[in-house]
């Protein structure tokens, strides 16, 4: 005769009808199609059916096999919420007892516990039993999973906005997502924030039944700007960009110079298209905060990508040969570059301003029995002792202008030296918005 001790007493009968009735086994809300439950009575029935079948010899083997799947589906630090409450839960710790036998004979009597098992506060029991009248042949199964779930915060939260790109004074929809594991959590308050440069509205939203709470995200100014969800300690965020204004950048520089045996004046101009000044200022701002150019070896750091372009240079030069001044007059094309960069002193960058620098690429003069001459914009026949300089800069504490604006740097040389260098930077936005 079968023994009573391993069928399950009306005690233990309600205990598991109350279980179920307070955390059903599809204990998670329905908002999400992977948010399921990690076992339901179906998959205990099945470790059930599957011992009451297998022969006898191989009993030991199945039931270690049907454990180990158990164990793989049951692991420690699983998170879901429970229909009852909304809430979210961790699974703490398992209990899987598996037990067969028959008449007059334990075949097998196994018991695993894992994890923390010590708050029974939230604990969900499946079980089964099968009961296989064959004679000698037949057999009791008794197999009881228990699952204890403790609360726990939700440990997910990410953000998407709907347009990741803007133009000043355009707007997105920003949503954030709450789960728990793969289950969202609902009726949940979450508080948005944007970093400057843009504006949050409203700055908080309670998630819906997809654990999803919504805002909009309007941008201010022509910069990056970090928007953030929080729930109590999680946070997360994301990062909206603006659609960087191209502006146009029209040059003019002129050189005058003027020494005891040399004169000289030159001109030149040129026009540089799709100047994303925006994107160089943010760029410089996140080098500036990120401390990586800490000891920089050089005066100059550029903050861009190369920019160049092609000008005429024009102009004219004397140099006093004996008692004569002999005259050369040129009007070449010739190739310039615009920098915009950061300006160092002993390896500390000014963190105020950017400054722009105007490279012109020498032109040939003449060949003669001494070889090549050429003219040099920027030294002529006179080093530039910058003893009297107005240097052209972008101020970084402060938004673009949305109109033209110009900047012009200015160098004067005295003593041995000579000439007058001006350049002057005309910003002109154009209609397009860029990349």
């Amino acid at each position: 005769m079968y023994t009573d001790r391993f069928k399950p007493p009306g005690c233990l009968v309600a205990a598991v009808l109350f279980i179920f009735f307070f955390l059903p086994p599809d204990v998670v809300a329905s908002g999400g199609e992977d948010c399921v439950a990690p076992l339901a009575r179906g998959d205990v029935q099945e470790v059930c059916d599957a011992l009451a079948m297998s022969r006898e010899a191989e009993l030991g083997r199945e039931a270690a096999l049907r454990e180990r799947r158990l164990a793989e589906r049951l692991s420690v630090g699983l998170y879901r919420t429970l229909e009852r409450d909304r809430q979210c839960y961790r699974l703490a710790g398992t209990q899987v007892r598996t037990y067969v036998e028959k008449e007059q004979a334990v075949l097998v009597d196994r018991f695993k516990s894992s994890g923390d098992t010590s708050d029974t506060s939230h604990v969900q029991v499946l079980s089964c039993q099968v009961r296989r009248d064959q004679g000698e042949s037949g057999r009791f199964v008794d197999v009881s999973v228990q699952l204890f779930w403790t609360s726990a915060e939700p440990d997910r939260l990410g953000v998407t906005a709907e347009r990741r790109r803007l133009g000043v004074g355009e707007f997105t929809g920003v949503q954030a997502r709450l789960q728990c594991g793969p289950c969202p959590v609902q009726h949940k308050r979450l508080v948005f924030r944007a970093g400057p440069g843009g504006t949050i509205s409203p700055a908080e939203s309670t998630t819906d039944g997809q654990g999803i709470a919504r805002t909009v995200f309007t941008l201010r100014r022509e910069q990056i700007v970090t928007v953030s969800a929080q729930h109590r300690s999680r946070k997360a965020k994301i990062v909206i960009e603006p659609r960087w204004r191209p502006w146009k950048v029209r040059v003019h520089a002129t050189y005058r110079g003027n020494a005891e045996e040399y004169q000289g004046s030159a001109d030149f101009r040129t026009e540089f298209s799709g100047v994303l000044l925006g994107k160089i200022i943010s760029q410089a701002r996140a080098l500036l905060s990120s401390g990586d150019l800490s000891g920089y070896p050089l005066k100059f750091f550029q903050v861009h990508a190369p920019m160049d372009t092609t000008g005429i240079l024009q102009g004219w030069e004397k140099h006093l040969s004996g008692k004569r001044w002999e005259k050369k007059v040129f009007n070449q094309e010739t190739t310039a570059s615009l920098l915009i960069g950061l300006i160092f002193h002993d390896g500390r960058p000014d963190r105020e301003n950017l400054y722009l620098l105007l490279p012109i690429k020498p032109i040939l003069l003449y060949t003669g029995p001494a070889g090549p001459y050429f003219f040099f914009f920027y030294q002529g026949n006179c080093s530039p002792d910058k003893t009297v300089v107005t240097d052209a800069v972008i101020p970084l504490n402060r938004p673009l202008p949305d109109q033209s604006f110009s900047l012009e740097s200015v160098v004067l040389s005295s003593g041995e030296s000579c000439g007058e260098w001006r350049t002057s930077y005309t910003f002109v936005p154009q209609q397009d918005r860029g990349r």
